[in-house]
């Protein structure tokens, strides 16, 4: 995942209607959430922009093109979170991990060939991934965290900071991210100020 400070940064972008087309091996690596830090990743946030967008251009032309087929193949544009490290940093490998899971394509995180749980749970090489999550010593413990249940708050939260670009991670971090950035992240309230 990308970095920013001691945090990380995550990128997602999805099929029209959650779709589980498959293209052979020309499916991309998206579920594992990895971007690189010499790709999208090391760019700043107004570059990711632009480069997601000509990456999800491409890629479609280039589905389009060998399959004969016409219309979009991503879902709008793409979301991205800020991640605070511990416990969020944990909470948002597993959600990636488990999202084939989820959505009834496999039954196993491991199973899904395009996902980067299956080199985390196994310890299989994976050259699309450019850290290491965990250790060798840690990989037990962290196979019973990703085959365990996500709670449905944890899944929410997730999904709501991704979905409007929010920073995940505790008071203090959004706190210090709002000041570095002059920017409010919390709920405002609805209707128009007071004068």
């Amino acid at each position: 995942m990308p970095t920013f400070g001691a945090s990380k940064y995550w990128l997602i972008a999805c099929g029209v209607k959650r779709s589980p087309d498959y293209f052979g091996d020309d499916q991309p690596y998206t579920s594992s959430g990895q971007a690189g830090q010499d790709g999208i990743a090391g760019q700043p946030a107004c570059r990711q922009a632009g480069m997601m967008q000509g990456l999800n251009v491409s890629y479609t032309r280039y589905i389009n093109k060998r399959y004969e087929r016409t219309g979009r193949l991503l879902e709008g544009r793409y979301h991205s979170c800020i991640i605070d490290e511990e416990p969020y940093l944990w909470a948002v490998a597993r959600y990636i991990e488990q999202n084939p899971l989820r959505a009834g394509m496999v039954k196993a995180p491991e199973e899904y060939p395009y996902s980067s749980a299956r080199a985390h749970i196994t310890g299989e090489p994976n050259e699309v991934l450019s850290d290491e999550l965990i250790t060798e010593d840690g990989r037990p413990d962290y196979i019973e965290f990703v085959k365990a249940p996500s709670p449905k708050r944890e899944i929410e939260r997730i999904r709501i900071t991704t979905k409007r670009g929010m920073p995940l991670g505790g008071d203090i971090f959004v706190e210090r991210l709002e000041r570095r950035l002059k920017r409010r992240f919390g709920k405002k309230k609805s209707g128009r100020p007071r004068k």
